[in-house]
């Protein structure tokens, strides 16, 4: 399917088309991507290079930029109306331009250009040709736009400035709930897939939802049209007729682009991909949050704030209060759910004990009688819906009949009575098999042997309420034990003990054998929160830790730092790197400092400790050694990798023929390196020189000896 645009009247001005083939858009404003909002459009070249790109608008050329990553070949327009248009991914700029750039890159000796120009350097008048289309950066060919305001404000182009006509509504992938105690938003006890139901763009959660605590959605969607998937526009949600929340993605800041993973649902994204494998196509598979967090500073909500979207039990209404959610793209093509609320009135159940037998669980409680119906639920992993499966009583009051399910991830109960009142759920499992602690930013989620003493906050276990699972396992919670600082918990299973670091403010966590540290500053908390870090163990010959949870996000980056000394690694070449789950490789992010290794976290994930030894491969250079040619102007090239450190600088590569250095430009997608001769090269014997260090600091070094005849 052809997406057709038509330029419309904006306030700003009427920008004609960047380009003079038919538009078809790869990407979208707002659209994730890792550590950043996605700040325009991106119109496919089916897969080309070369096409004339022109000035959208009367204005001259602000900005130059050139890197081999980014947007590569990045030209700036200062447009009359006082707004900016960028153009990235460019293979080359107009002549003038692209002379001009060159003559600094040589001059400078570096490829990595930032050059700012006067409004009488380079003017532009709407229409003119001032590049063409390319693949510089990263991705496929495609040029990437993007219009901002006076302000450096990212614009939506698709909304004022541009159209284009689709008729799909978004499509709806998850609808999670979670419920949490007063600390922190991450600090959810309860998270709960709902079923969705329904045909088309009119859905329904048939099960009403027992409403206690303080709730919170967020759920999976995606715009489908012509044949991608871009992220949604807008969403909107409704409790009983009125808005509690809303976005836009109308408006963007570049200075709060970092915040994507702590404003989009970071931790639902990793558990699914957990169970279903990791999800590449991020405008499909990412997760939003339906409400406002305490630092989200983003454009997108027009002026609302914390707590909008979290949904307070104590303040709905009696009987069933309906919830309604729908997410539209920037057409206004729309899907809607629909969810049915009830504060939870009956007392939770108090279960006395728990037996298997078989294949079949008995559940007894004084407060499961036959004036009640039991609901029982069970899941098959965390990001499944739950679904009911029967039960009935016995003559002792006992609820049995309930058929333990084939790997189950858990199950859950709750009262109704017949004026059709909730309790709030019950979770557990009871197929425990092993004593655990899961630490939140105010309390200790635990399951442990009968019998043991947990003297975390110097109380007896009978001091709190416990639910018995079967094998003489009990689980519990109980209040964190310190407000900032150290504590462990000693289980009976447990080889040592399990050690965690509360941060309210700043301080240092270690590992249990203080060869890994971690400082923690007030600018690096978005909340309050518990983490502990792992001993380093052997893994396929390298240390390997972990800072758990895994989905931890820090505002800042906080400072790590591993004793390597402590461990017996004397390589100078040991460094740090972040295993990163999505792409299933290291990423090197520190090297060696006066005895430790130290770099800067954004989270929590894998880490490990390496050593590269070995310099970056260079393949074949083109022309080869000792060959000859007629062509007086060759294209120069070799493809170079790097099998761990990595390359991260334009200035770690270096190319030069016959001594003199050339511009040449690293393709970080093909790895092919290369320069296209510009002048004649004499009729004689030329030297090409290629010279590639990784972030270890290890160099690798090609000649080649040509001649053109």
């Amino acid at each position: 399917m052809v997406i057709l645009f038509a330029v419309q009247l904006s306030y700003a001005g009427d920008y004609m088309w960047p380009m003079k083939i038919t538009p078809k858009l790869s990407s979208q404003f707002g659209d994730y991507r890792s550590g950043h909002w996605h700040a325009g459009i991106d119109i496919t070249t089916r897969g080309k290079q070369g096409y004339k790109v022109y000035a959208v608008d009367y204005g001259y050329v602000y900005r130059i930029k050139t890197s081999f990553w980014g947007y590569g070949k990045a030209l700036y327009l200062k447009l009359n109306d006082g707004r900016y248009a960028v153009y990235g991914h460019l293979a080359r700029f107009d002549h003038d331009i692209e002379d001009y750039v060159r003559n600094k890159q040589v001059e400078s000796r570096k490829y990595y250009q930032d050059l700012f120009f006067t409004p009488g350097q380079f003017p532009v008048k709407k229409g003119d040709y001032i590049a063409l289309s390319g693949q510089s950066g990263a991705g496929a060919p495609h040029l990437h736009l993007e219009v901002r305001d006076k302000n450096n404000i990212l614009l939506n182009p698709l909304r004022d400035i541009y159209s284009y006509n689709d008729s799909k509504p978004p499509m709806l992938e998850y609808l999670a709930l979670k419920r949490f105690n007063d600390v922190g938003l991450g600090n959810y006890h309860e998270v709960e897939f709902l079923t969705v139901s329904g045909n088309g763009n009119d859905l329904i959660v048939p099960d009403t939802i027992s409403a206690y605590g303080r709730m919170a959605l967020s759920l999976s969607g995606y715009d489908p049209n012509g044949g991608y998937n871009y992220g949604l526009y807008a969403i909107d949600m409704t409790l009983n007729g009125v808005e509690i929340f809303a976005y836009e993605s109308n408006h963007l800041d570049y200075a709060s682009g970092n915040q994507i993973d702590y404003v989009r649902d970071h931790a639902l994204k990793a558990r699914c991909d957990e169970y279903f494998g990791v999800q590449n196509d991020n405008d499909k598979h990412v997760f939003y949050k339906l409400h406002i967090q305490p630092h989200d500073t983003q454009l997108f909500y027009d002026g609302a704030g914390h707590p909008s979207g979290i949904i307070f039990a104590d303040s709905l209404d009696d009987g069933v209060n309906k919830l309604e959610i729908t997410i539209r793209d920037v057409n206004d093509n729309s899907t809607r759910v629909s969810l049915y609320l009830k504060k939870a009135g009956l007392d939770t159940p108090e279960i006395e004990s728990m037996h298997v037998h078989n294949d079949s669980l008995t559940i007894k409680s004084p407060r499961i009688d036959e004036d009640h119906y039991v609901e029982i639920q069970y899941r098959r992993n965390e990001v499944s819906p739950y679904k009911t499966i029967p039960a009935s009583f016995d003559l002792f009051g006992g609820l049995t009949g309930i058929r333990l399910q084939p790997d189950a991830g858990g199950y859950r109960l709750r009262l109704i009575d017949s004026d059709l009142e909730y309790s709030e759920w019950l979770e557990f499992n009871p197929e425990n098999k092993a004593e655990k602690v899961t630490a939140y930013a105010d309390y200790l989620d635990l399951v442990i042997y009968r019998d043991e003493q947990i003297l975390a906050n110097q109380k007896p276990l009978d001091s709190f309420r416990t639910l018995p699972l079967p094998g003489g396992y009990v689980k519990t919670l109980i209040p964190l034990p310190v407000k900032n600082g150290y504590f462990a918990i000693d289980l009976k299973e447990d080889d040592g003990c399990n050690t965690f670091y509360k941060f309210n403010s700043g301080g240092y966590a270690y590992s249990p054998d203080s060869t890994v540290k971690i400082k923690i500053s007030d600018s690096n908390l978005y909340d309050p929160v518990v983490m502990q870090i792992t001993n380093p163990t052997i893994e396929n010959g390298n240390y390997v830790f972990e800072v758990l949870p895994s989905d931890i996000l820090f505002k800042s980056p906080a400072a790590i730092e591993v004793d390597y000394a402590r461990l017996g690694i004397n390589s100078s070449k040991a460094s740090l790197y972040f295993y990163w789950v999505p792409k299933n490789k290291w990423v090197y992010i520190g090297g060696d400092k006066a005895g430790a290794i130290e770099a800067k976290t954004g989270g929590g994930g894998k880490f490990g400790i390496m050593a590269d030894i070995n310099g970056p491969y260079i393949g074949a250079v083109k022309p080869g050694h000792r060959s000859s040619t007629s062509d007086r102007t060759p294209y120069l090239s070799c493809k170079i990798e790097d099998q761990l450190s990595g390359i991260k600088r334009e200035t770690q590569l270096e190319m030069t023929i016959d001594g003199i250095w050339v511009p040449a430009y690293y393709d970080i997608d093909t790895k092919e390196y290369g320069y296209q001769v510009r002048n004649n090269l004499r009729k004689s014997s030329h030297t090409l020189r290629i010279t590639a260090t990784d972030n270890q600091g290890n160099k690798t070094v090609k000649i080649s000896t040509f001649t053109i005849r």
